[in-house]
């Protein structure tokens, strides 16, 4: 549905209904006093999300953790809990994530476990954490061996996009946001896809509060059938498998998740061009459209790949010894396909 310039979708999660509410310039104090009424808040961001918007976020009670991928750990949850209890927060009480990726899953995983679950809600920063992470339930944070490996579905109360916070995005930010809606083209919108192929950088920009809508109705019909991530939902992985791989063997610090991702498509769409699924001139306009978005199709050294793929190993989809892996049937569609570690590790390489 649509309200002026305001949309709102419904994400029909079995555990939960819950909405989306996208807009330009609407989240200001007055919305973070209404989300305090009758309870206590505590809004957990970055410290770059902090520094631009200090003013915005004064006098809330605020938690802000270190920028990246490093505080997705056990020490950042474990301080956030003993913020929480040192401030009295009961299960009537809310944590609200104010940030990108990192920061909504590492809140999402601190509401899914503080008292066994307390409110959760999302205002995303970034155009990655709008598009993809906001949305679906999936909270985490990662171990050593890999990312993400300790987490829950724990779907939020609610989610706000604020369009206007984009304008502060770094452009490396956002396109790492453009690689998660370049996926949703490939998986399951065509349409998207060749708007996307077609239209210049600076028209994506001046549609992307209708691009983000529409990546977020594609996400909540896949949550839908499939919240918990059994069947239809791993969809949503087309490239993670390897972009995972590329961000932990870098420890995170070398290649974004955006980055990764990207890696990952490129190799699958030359992986369906091989196979003689796609022909040279799909996976042209595919790499090329990656290109476009300032993001990468390959890692900077691949004489390391053999090794960076020994990753995959972690991967949370594997089902005892069978690995998934989402494959390009053509441009708006994937399957889902069952490998051993051996085989998906040689085909990939």
């Amino acid at each position: 549905m649509t309200e002026g310039l305001r949309q709102t979708l419904t994400v029909e999660a079995p555990s939960k209904q819950y909405k989306i509410t996208i807009d330009k310039k609407w989240i200001d104090r007055d919305f973070f006093k209404a989300l305090a009424v009758n309870r206590k808040i505590v809004m957990i961001t970055d410290e770059n999300v902090y520094a631009c918007y200090r003013e915005l976020l004064e006098g809330f009670d605020v938690f802000v953790i270190t920028a990246g991928e490093s505080s997705k750990c056990m020490a950042s949850y474990s301080d956030i809990q003993s913020y929480l209890i040192e401030h009295h927060l009961t299960r009537s009480d809310a944590v609200v994530a104010f940030g990108g990726g990192v920061v909504g899953d590492l809140a999402g995983f601190v509401a899914a476990t503080y008292m066994r679950g307390i409110g959760f809600i999302q205002v995303p920063t970034t155009l990655l954490a709008m598009v993809d992470s906001s949305v679906g339930g999936k909270v985490a944070i990662n171990h050593s061996v890999g990312k993400n490996i300790l987490g829950a579905f724990y779907q939020p109360d609610a989610v706000y996009m604020d369009t206007a916070f984009l304008e502060t995005l770094p452009d490396a930010e956002f396109a790492c946001g453009m690689a998660e809606i370049i996926k949703y083209g490939l998986i399951r919108d065509e349409a998207l896809f060749a708007l996307l192929a077609d239209l210049p950088v600076k028209a994506v920009r001046e549609q992307i509060a209708s691009i983000i809508a529409r990546c977020c109705a594609i996400k909540a019909e896949v949550v839908a059938a499939d919240e918990e991530d059994r069947g239809l939902r791993q969809i949503l992985n087309f490239g993670h498998t390897v972009g995972h791989a590329v961000e932990s063997f870098y420890h995170y610090k070398t290649y974004t998740h955006g980055h990764g991702v990207a890696i990952g498509m490129a190799i699958k769409a030359k992986l369906a061009m091989n196979n003689g699924i796609i022909d040279p001139v799909q996976y042209r306009l595919i790499v090329e459209t990656i290109k476009k978005f300032n993001l990468p199709i390959a890692i900077d050294e691949p004489e390391q790949m053999p090794e960076v793929l020994k990753e995959v190993i972690h991967d949370k989809k594997a089902e005892g010894d069978v690995f998934k892996l989402i494959e390009l049937e053509t441009i708006g569609s994937v399957k889902i396909a069952a490998y051993t570690y051996d085989a998906l590790v040689a085909m990939l390489a």
